[in-house]
């Protein structure tokens, strides 16, 4: 990085020169180095180092075991092998774009400026995945609860009008075990929306900061490609090519790894939400009131107990901040191609 600094090491510049000249190259340099920073630390000590996230999910999966249900860990092993894959992956599609963006100019290529732009890559990538991994955790435990709740089973009216006092002792015992299943669950769902609130904690500033400098390099690079086209670049075709895919990169890989995010997000609150249709159904399909009460019990937990994802309480990461993040770049386009565009 500090190559990249000292000898003003520039990739673009080198396929169009932009009006902001070296302007944008230094916003940029700025953002990626305070960004990897925190990052290295971030990932290096305050998740790798810190193991209260995961011995949350610890002592969730030994409740939902007390339910019946049988955690697979062998599962989150091969997401692990996956992430670990893609990890690679992305790293080398990065450093194949630019070497064919380069074209005939990689002696042009400074070896430093394409070390910083991988490793700040990498560096988002493993923070996204990271949130996006213990998500996936989160959101299989809701799962687990929700089929705990579907299993409960329910009695007609009809079982009513049952004379054999065998039966009705039968009946009873069944009810008080519902009772005990949905309390249960009760507990399990507390657990994880206490999880939900560590997750805000541990990820939230990460979250904000990932999205943030996504954000400045999506207007950045949205801006060099309508100055490009608007000056005429793709008069020459080969160059216009390889530009394009150098800054199509950049912009596919910053909308991937905020909708990710998100993604994972609306995922858990889906599942949640389906939580309490399941605990409504067994309020309207049974007819036991001590089942009924402490299905309601539940009910009104859930409401105050729903997860939400905040970026450090700025906002809730949900679908709507996709629509508000292209209306801030359409308003920062329009603000920097005004000021470009100014005669002095």
């Amino acid at each position: 990085m500090y190559n990249v600094f000292i000898a003003d090491q520039t990739i673009l510049r080198i396929l169009f020169e932009t009006k902001i000249r070296q302007y944008g190259d230094l916003v940029e340099n700025i953002v990626i180095t305070a960004y990897v920073v925190y990052s290295m630390w971030k990932i290096s000590y305050d998740l790798s180092g810190s193991t209260e996230h995961i011995q949350q999910i610890m002592e969730i999966d030994a409740e939902i075991e007390k339910l019946g249900e049988k955690i697979d860990y062998s599962k989150s092993a091969t997401l692990s092998l996956f992430v670990l894959i893609s990890h690679f992956v992305v790293c080398f599609i990065r450093v194949f774009v630019v070497c064919i963006s380069m074209g005939n100019r990689k002696a042009s290529l400074h070896y430093s400026k394409l070390f910083q732009i991988t490793f700040s890559d990498s560096l988002s990538f493993t923070v996204t995945n990271y949130f996006c991994t213990y998500l996936y955790a989160l959101r299989d435990r809701y799962k687990r609860i929700n089929q705990v709740l579907k299993g409960l089973g329910t009695r007609s009216d009809k079982d009513l009008f049952v004379r054999n006092k065998n039966l009705i002792n039968v009946y009873r015992m069944e009810d008080r075990n519902v009772c005990k299943k949905i309390n249960a669950c009760g507990k399990v769902y507390s657990m994880l929306f206490k999880a939900s609130e560590t997750a805000n904690d541990k990820f939230g500033f990460a979250l904000l900061l990932t999205m943030f400098v996504w954000l400045i390099l999506t207007i950045l690079y949205l801006y060099y490609f309508m100055e490009a086209t608007a000056a005429g670049l793709f008069h020459d075709v080969q160059r216009y090519i390889n530009f394009l895919l150098y800054v199509s990169w950049q912009i596919i890989f910053a909308v991937a790894i905020i909708s990710s995010a998100i993604y994972f997000c609306e995922n858990i609150v889906k599942e949640a939400k389906l939580t309490s249709y399941l605990v409504h159904t067994i309020i309207s399909d049974t007819w036991d009131m001590s089942v009924k009460e402490e299905a309601l019990r539940l009910s009104i937990q859930i409401v105050h107990q729903t997860p939400k994802f905040t970026a450090r309480g700025l906002f809730i990461v949900e679908y709507e901040l996709l629509l508000e993040g292209a209306r801030s770049v359409l308003t920062f386009l329009v603000i920097l191609l005004q000021f470009v565009t100014q005669k002095n």
